[in-house]
């Protein structure tokens, strides 16, 4: 199986706008592993081209008339240089540090806005996250969504039986 995280922290995406000439903006939502993402401070989504990071944004809570809403866009300026290179996404998820490489790519076009807060483009991605917890299924407290033993797991029985 490829992995498609890293541990890692995002502090150092920062985009100079000044360095890029041509401009496209997107309204994206972000999904890793089946959930939009967003509601965690600090969360992060990133544009790469042919000069590295080229765009960064966090997270923008959308309108209420938005039929994703409540939830969380990312509105990013996306900066280049070179009409037609391929752009390619990454997201920082705070809460787990972790960045997540997003499947999704696009040909920059200098003016062009993808995505509203009533249609917005979706980039997806799949990460690896431990979810801490008790994962004995023998203990009382077993955690079936844990993925990694947290040594939380409890085994007393009172005198009825029960844990």
């Amino acid at each position: 199986m490829v992995s498609n995280y890293l541990f890692a922290e995002a502090s150092d995406w920062i985009v100079n706008p000044g360095d890029f000439g041509l401009q496209m903006l997107m309204t994206p939502l972000v999904d890793v592993n089946g959930n939009y993402m967003g509601d965690d401070e600090g969360d992060m989504l990133a544009a790469f081209g042919l000069d590295g990071l080229q765009g960064v944004a966090g997270q923008i809570a959308l309108p209420g008339f938005s039929p994703y809403a409540p939830g969380y866009s990312f509105d990013i300026q996306i900066y280049s240089n070179t009409v037609g290179e391929t752009i390619t996404f990454k997201f920082y998820d705070a809460s787990n540090d972790v960045v997540v490489d997003l499947d999704q790519s696009y040909t920059f076009e200098d003016g062009l806005a993808f995505g509203t807060a009533m249609a917005p483009e979706i980039l997806t991605g799949t990460a690896e996250i431990s979810i801490p917890g008790c994962t004995d299924s023998a203990a009382c407290n077993y955690d079936s969504a844990a993925t990694s033993d947290d040594g939380s797991c409890k085994y007393e029985v009172d005198c009825a039986g029960t844990c």
